[in-house]
C-alpha cells in the first residue's frame, strides 16, 4: 500500500445505491444459513464460507459508513476561506482494514497560493497517509513486537484472511517504535529528555545484558562460606575419589 489517491472524474456514489446493496449482501447471508446454501457442508466448510461473507459485508458497511460521512461533511466551512479550494470533490483511494480492502473517496482542499493539499474527511476520522486503518495498524504493532513478521502473517492469514508484506511490516514498527520510545534521536521522549535538567542518576538496561545484583548482605555471606563435604552422587565422582585415594599408577619399564 503507498497510500496515494488517484483522481477521478466519476460521480460520488448514491447512499440509498450503497444501502441496498447492503441488504442485498445481508438476504444472501440469510438465504446461505437458512437455505440450501449451506444444508450440505459440514460445519468447518461453513464455517471458512460464512467468515468469507461476514467479511464481504463488513467491508460494504465499512464503505457505507465512509461513503455516509462524506456526505454529512459541510466542505464549505473549509474551503470558504482564502487559503484553501475545492480541487476534487471525491478523490478515490484504497483504504486497507481488518476486513480486507475498501475503495472510498472524499474532497480534496488544496492551498490557492500553491503547495499541497489534505483531505478534511480523512483528517475528521484520523485516518492517516498509509492507507491502513487504525484498528489494523493496532493490532500489527501488537503483534510485529512480540514475534517475527512471517508469524505475524501467519496468523494475520487466520483470523482476516490476508496478510501485509514484511516490508509493510517493518515500515510499521519502525513508524511507531519512533514515537513510542527514543528511537536514534527523532523521538518524542528523546527530544523531550535533551530539555530537561540533570535531576539525578540516569538507570540504562541494556537489551541482552545481566540482571542488576539483588543479594543481600546477608546472602552473600551465607553464599561466600566453605562448602561442606559432599557424598559422591554419580559413579564419574565415585571414580575420581577412588583414583585420589589410590594415587597415581607407576609406569611400567619396557
Amino acid at each position: 500500500m503507498n497510500g496515494k489517491d488517484k483522481k477521478t472524474k466519476d460521480a460520488c456514489p448514491d447512499l440509498e445505491t450503497a444501502k441496498a446493496e447492503v441488504r442485498q449482501k445481508f438476504e444472501g447471508l440469510l438465504a446461505f444459513c437458512c437455505g440450501s446454501g449451506g444444508e450440505r457442508l459440514r460445519f468447518h466448510r461453513f464455517e471458512a464460507e460464512l467468515l468469507r461473507r461476514v467479511f464481504e459485508l463488513a467491508r460494504l458497511l465499512v464503505m457505507l459508513y465512509l461513503l455516509s460521512r462524506h456526505h454529512k461533511l459541510n466542505l464549505r466551512l473549509r474551503f470558504n476561506r482564502r487559503k484553501y479550494k475545492l480541487d476534487e470533490p471525491y478523490a478515490e483511494r484504497t483504504l486497507q482494514t481488518v476486513f480486507g480492502e475498501v475503495r472510498y473517496g472524499r474532497g480534496y482542499l488544496r492551498r490557492r497560493k500553491g503547495g499541497s493539499g489534505y483531505h478534511p474527511l480523512d483528517e475528521e476520522l484520523g485516518l492517516t497517509r498509509d492507507g491502513d486503518s487504525p484498528g489494523t495498524l493496532s493490532f500489527l504493532g501488537r503483534l510485529a513486537t512480540r514475534m517475527s513478521y512471517e508469524s505475524v502473517q501467519v496468523i494475520s492469514r487466520c483470523a482476516w484472511g490476508w496478510a501485509p508484506s514484511t516490508e509493510t511490516l517493518h515500515r510499521l514498527v519502525l513508524g511507531l517504535g519512533r514515537y513510542a520510545s527514543g528511537y536514534v534521536d527523532s523521538g518524542q521522549w528523546w527530544r523531550s529528555k535533551k530539555k530537561r535538567k540533570q535531576e539525578g542518576n540516569v538507570l540504562v538496561i541494556e537489551e541482552d545484558g545481566k540482571c542488576p545484583p539483588t543479594a543481600t548482605a546477608a546472602e552473600l555471606v551465607k553464599r561466600r562460606q566453605p562448602r561442606r563435604p559432599q557424598k559422591s552422587c554419580c559413579q564419574r565422582q565415585r571414580g575420581q575419589k577412588k583414583r585420589q585415594e589410590r594415587g597415581s599408577k607407576k609406569r611400567r619399564r619396557k
